[in-house]
């Protein structure tokens, strides 16, 4: 009798403690509306839907039209142990980043060393200096103009060879539709 006294008293509350925090409850409504979490999903409360285009920026078929059920379907990616390149905690790193400090995220690590594509990105901490390069375009067509732009990621490091010529460059490129 003393060992289920002991058991009840002082082993099932921690147990009910700890199960309640690793599984705890989101409001998910309120949660869907903070501004940063719209603003991480591109959404325009005017047109009250994202900005993006593609259907791969959402995880929800609903996803650009319901920041709430894009919410929810990040939230049940969370819990997807198969982590690659292409699941959503490799995808959406900053997604991950935002909710990890409204909600308790068992396991979570800002660079999840099973994204591949994401650690490549890791080799910004050797980054010294930015710039910024516009090599001139045609100024009468967009595509031009933010085709020809670039950031550059001056690095250094004592390791490879003494030239510039390796540090890592962003470019961005833009697709105009005919009309």
């Amino acid at each position: 009798m003393n060992h289920i006294f002991t058991f009840l008293l002082f082993i099932l509350p921690s147990f009910l403690f700890s199960y309640s925090i690793n599984t705890q409850e989101v409001d998910t409504t309120l949660l869907s509306k903070d501004p940063i979490w719209l603003k991480l999903l591109h959404f325009d409360e005017k047109l009250q839907e994202g900005t993006i285009i593609s259907n791969d920026f959402y995880l929800s078929p609903r996803g650009k039209q319901s920041p709430k059920h894009e919410l929810e379907a990040l939230i049940d990616a969370y819990h997807d142990r198969d982590i690659n390149d292409t699941s959503a905690v490799c995808r959406f790193p900053a997604r991950y980043l935002w909710l990890s400090k409204k909600m308790q995220l068992e396991d979570y690590k800002i660079i999840n060393e099973k994204c591949q594509n994401l650690l490549a990105w890791n080799s910004l901490k050797k980054t010294t200096s930015i710039r910024f390069l516009l090599v001139s375009g045609y100024l009468g067509n967009p595509a031009s103009v933010f085709g020809h732009s670039f950031i550059k990621l001056n690095e250094e490091d004592d390791n490879r060879v003494k030239s510039n010529l390796f540090d890592m460059s962003v470019n961005y490129g833009a697709m105009v539709p005919e009309k």
